[in-house]
Parts: structure tokens; C-alpha cells; sequence
């Protein structure tokens, strides 16, 4: 049987408790892209021993994803920006300040309702998760793959995968190091 495991990376060490204002947004997005996972993290010994047998491992290109597959003591895998987050779209909101999570989270919802401009827009992303999927298909001759990403990503390719024939066989899951299986 083929199984595809996509997990999300483990969290990430950066302050996002202070409210910024939407101007400031990108910049933090930029900075957490950059920033380290949490260094007191252990991970579930079963999501251990499931990227350890994995036949091919594979990350995007930003360091979350990296560090959490040394976190796993998996030294050797593949990195690729088409597995990156969904971009978060630049606006331009005055004098209302939030928390960053607070922001992606409103912001992720403004984009399945359409906003968003070229290479962050949902289309966009759905495009990207399509060409991902195919590249995590193309490499299925090998019975397990895991791919260490981000919830968003994560989401849509999860969808491409039903959408070719896979089946999910655990409940999907957009914690920090949450496991979603899919196998044919």
C-alpha cells in the first residue's frame, strides 16, 4: 500500500504576542520564516518512528520545516519551495492592531473569499498544491512518503490527493507536528 504523511512542523520560537499593525505584518511574517523551531520540543515517538521509516523524506524550503526534520534525526530529504506556506496577502488596514496569529488567521479567511493578489491569492496557492501533489505522486513507487510542511499547504494538497483516488485515513489535523495519512 502507497502512504503519503504530511505533517506540519513543529512550532516556531518567535514572539507573536504583541499586536502589530497591519503594516508590520510582513515583516514578522518574514522574520518568522527565518526563526528556529522551539529547542524544548519532543516529539510524539510515534511520528518519530513513522519519519524514520519513511522511504523518501521531503520538506519546503523554509527552515521550520528543516529543523523539524533534524528534530525527527532525519539528516537526508528533499526540499522544495513548492511545498511552501500559502503566501499571507499585503494589506493595508489603519490603526487596527492585532496579534500576528490573529492576522493570518483573518487574513486566511479573506483569501478564500477572493482577496489577495497574484502570488497570494487561493488560486494561486490551489495551482501550487496541484504541481506539488503531481511531484509527491511522481515519487510513489516508494511505499512511504513523508512531506514536513504547513497547515495551509498541508490542506490543499491533502485535497488534490482525494481528488485523485487517496483516502485519508486519520482526521486531519493543523496542530504543530499533527500527522494526516493518506494511502491507495
Amino acid at each position: 500500500m502507497k502512504q503519503i504523511h504530511l505533517i506540519r512542523h513543529a512550532k516556531v520560537d518567535i514572539d507573536s504576542s504583541q499586536k502589530i499593525g497591519s503594516s508590520m505584518l510582513q515583516e514578522w511574517v518574514e522574520r518568522y520564516d527565518k526563526a528556529p523551531i522551539k529547542r524544548d520540543i519532543k516529539p510524539p515517538k510515534a511520528t518519530v518512528e513513522l519519519v524514520r521509516s519513511a522511504d523518501v523524506v521531503l520538506t519546503s524550503s523554509l527552515r521550520r520545516t528543516h529543523d523539524t526534520a533534524k528534530l525527527f534525526g532525519v539528516e537526508r530529504f528533499e526540499q522544495n519551495e513548492i511545498f511552501d506556506e500559502i503566501p499571507v496577502p499585503n494589506v493595508a488596514i489603519p490603526f487596527l492592531k492585532l496579534r500576528p496569529s490573529t492576522w493570518l488567521a483573518l487574513l486566511r479567511v479573506l483569501l478564500v473569499f477572493g482577496f489577495g493578489k497574484n502570488d497570494s491569492s487561493l488560486d494561486t496557492s490551489k495551482k501550487r498544491a496541484e504541481q506539488a501533489t503531481k511531484h509527491l505522486l511522481s515519487l510513489t513507487k516508494n511505499n512511504n512518503l513523508v512531506l514536513i510542511g504547513h497547515g495551509g499547504m498541508n490542506y490543499l494538497i491533502g485535497e488534490e490527493l482525494l481528488k485523485n483516488g487517496w483516502e485519508r485515513d486519520s482526521k486531519l489535523s493543523h496542530q504543530n507536528l499533527g500527522v494526516t495519512s493518506y494511502y491507495k
